[in-house]
């Protein structure tokens, strides 16, 4: 089961997204890591896609060879970045780029985050979304030819970078240290999906799933519809306590040390052994435990879950379904 993924969903209007992102693991000077990337190619700049794309592929080639601290080779895959869009990719100069990317080590609980331009990087703990990055951006009146543009008697307004990958090489980085267990997921985003009415919603979908990946591909199906911007994501989630006694925990009723991102993906386990154990006593408390916590699955995932139980001739495949019904 994966605990991160990312995505990038064209605009329907455009024949090519200027976004990119990445997740995935890497080896960084001996230690094992994952890394996940968002860049947003600037539209009013040559060649947004390519800008994003070589934006993850001069960071991913420098890791490879890099033999920093990973503060610091993180920093350095970013100027790195910058400077070889500075020089041009292809024949294309003038591209720019923001770009918002983390990179976690299991083995030490913790991760370094950076981030320019608008791309923004969201900590995600109990369902409640906290903005970790400021963007690097000024609003301004539109103008055409030196005049202010009018919309109901108030100026339009445009927004503009003021920092962004190839923008200048005087590039001043800072990275952003943190032990996973301040946060229970960690969301980057460009533009085009954090400014989507729903994209809380979709994003806590992506946690709450044992099968992010699934849900991911459901995502960018319904996406298109939804969007007027290329929209990227990446998200990684943290399940601390796997080895937790989840039964004692149920039957003791004490769930304040435990995330509730961490019981979703232990309760599907415990709920098919239950099951496939006919350990009746207790399903009946794990289901007791849906009931009163409201937490549970999504339908199909629970539809799953029932179809499980009717074969194996459960007697709660009822309650089972009341709870379905009323999700």
């Amino acid at each position: 089961m994966h605990n991160y993924v990312a995505a990038s969903i064209k605009n329907p209007f455009k024949p090519i997204t200027g976004d990119s992102s990445f997740a995935g693991t890497l080896c960084v000077n001996g230690i094992d890591c994952i890394l996940l990337i968002v860049a947003d190619g600037v539209s009013g700049a040559p060649k947004d896609w390519l800008a994003s794309r070589s934006v993850i592929h001069f960071m991913l080639e420098y890791f490879q060879n890099s033999d920093s601290t990973i503060s610091q080779a993180l920093l350095d895959a970013v100027y790195i970045a910058n400077r070889n869009l500075l020089f041009g990719v292809d024949n294309t100069y003038g591209m720019l780029s923001a770009l918002s990317a983390v990179l976690y080590v299991p083995s030490l609980s913790k991760l370094w985050c950076v981030n320019i331009g608008d791309t923004r990087i969201f900590g995600i703990k109990d369902n409640t979304f906290t903005q970790l990055t400021k963007d690097d951006s000024k609003r301004i009146p539109y103008k055409v030819n030196g005049k202010i543009i009018l919309q109901n008697g108030l100026p339009v307004m445009k927004t503009y970078l003021t920092r962004a990958i190839g923008m200048t090489s005087e590039l001043s980085l800072q990275t952003m240290e943190f032990h996973e267990s301040v946060y229970d997921a960690l969301l980057l985003a460009s533009d085009g999906f954090y400014e989507l009415p729903a994209f809380e919603r979709y994003a806590s979908w992506l946690i709450a799933e044992p099968d992010m990946s699934q849900i991911s591909q459901n995502i960018q199906r319904v996406l298109p519809d939804e969007i007027s911007d290329d929209a990227s994501f990446a998200v990684i989630r943290f399940v601390p306590l796997l080895n937790t006694d989840l039964r004692s925990i149920i039957e003791q009723g004490n769930f304040s040390d435990i995330s509730r991102m961490a019981i979703l993906t232990l309760l599907e386990d415990n709920l098919k052994k239950a099951v496939l154990q006919q350990d009746n006593i207790y399903l009946d408390k794990i289901l007791l435990f849906i009931e009163e916590q409201k937490i549970a699955y999504n339908k199909t995932k629970m539809i799953e879950l029932l179809d499980l139980m009717i074969e194996n001739n459960i007697p709660y495949v009822q309650r089972m379904s009341a709870i379905i019904r009323r999700l």
